[in-house]
């Protein structure tokens, strides 16, 4: 018996058609659930109705729950695989834009935020500043849950490798900034009390129990040590991250473009609907600026060049 969209069925028939168990109560309630994220399904009367089963993008838009997870994974799988062998290294940022969280005008709004904010509203009464404060730690969260879901189900595995940038002057006697993995045997040793001095100064066990603005600041407290003890200017995390090939060929899917997108607009109502105090403080006008500009990975806003594209 062959499922037929547009044809009614009574419960019992749409069981033997989809070959599932018949349930009662609360489990008959469950797997009809289930069912409205595999098809298009009404109940009429005594009657189901199909009328088209979803591909997987639509699939995710049925979820109410682990949404984010649905569309950044199979991405991560398919740039993961492209990978010539089985380990690649990647930072936060270039995460956050090949995945489509945000587009490149996000980084640079950070860094600029009265410019920026000049540029895209007018003003600077710190709108930007609110905004980045909140969905910057929001949605590199999200990332970072996925990765660890990740290498929980045996697919990856990650090293998270601190990064040292210094500067030197060329023979053009410009300045250059260079960047390159901490030394273990005698940078790691100065980096590990830089942090702990920090620790110390906010007397906190670990970083994650400052806010925002105390993050920043105590990021900027670590680099003033590791300028004054090794020149460094700033640091940040390179993830280096061991793939399970095999594992990974079972969950891989075509649509990587489809996914990117569908996952942008997804981020983009996160962020507008977002109840975090910070964000709520924003008038509607001005989140939907701030979206438009440094999230949505279609916009023809170039904040770095001051103008549109």
């Amino acid at each position: 018996m062959n499922l037929e969209f547009n044809h009614p069925y009574k419960y019992k028939d749409l069981c033997e058609v989809l070959g599932l168990e018949r349930k009662s109560g609360s489990a008959q309630r469950t797997q009809l659930s289930h069912l409205k994220q595999e098809y298009k399904i009404e109940k009429i009367n005594k009657h189901y109705i199909i009328y088209e089963k979803y591909d997987n993008l639509e699939k995710i838009e049925q979820m109410t729950y682990h949404k984010h997870k649905a569309y950044i994974e199979p991405m991560l799988y398919m740039m993961l695989a492209s990978s010539p062998n089985n380990v690649i290294k990647v930072d936060m940022k270039q995460l956050m834009t090949s995945l489509a969280v945000v587009n490149e005008n996000f980084f640079y709004a950070k860094w600029n935020l009265e410019k920026t904010d000049m540029l895209l509203t007018g003003k600077s009464d710190g709108g930007l500043n609110l905004f980045i404060q909140d969905s910057d730690p929001m949605l590199r969260r999200i990332i970072k849950s996925v990765l660890k879901e990740m290498e929980s189900e045996c697919l990856i595995h990650i090293n998270e490798i601190p990064m040292f940038a210094k500067k030197y002057k060329g023979q053009d006697n410009k300045w250059y900034t260079v960047t390159y993995e901490i030394n273990k045997e005698e940078e790691y040793p100065v980096f590990l009390e830089a942090k702990r001095q920090m620790l110390k100064k906010y007397n906190v066990k670990k970083i994650t129990e400052l806010d925002f603005f105390q993050q920043s600041e105590a990021k900027h407290y670590i680099e003033d040590i590791l300028k004054e003890k090794l020149g460094v200017e700033y640091f940040y995390y390179s993830y280096e991250i061991i793939l399970n090939k095999v594992g990974i060929q079972d969950v891989i899917v075509s649509q990587f473009d489809e996914y990117r997108t569908a996952f942008n607009k997804y981020i983009q109502n996160k962020v507008l609907t977002s109840e975090r105090k910070h964000i709520k403080m924003l008038s509607d006008s001005d989140k939907k600026t701030y979206v438009d500009a440094l999230i949505d990975v279609n916009t023809k806003v170039n904040v770095k060049n001051e103008e549109s594209v």
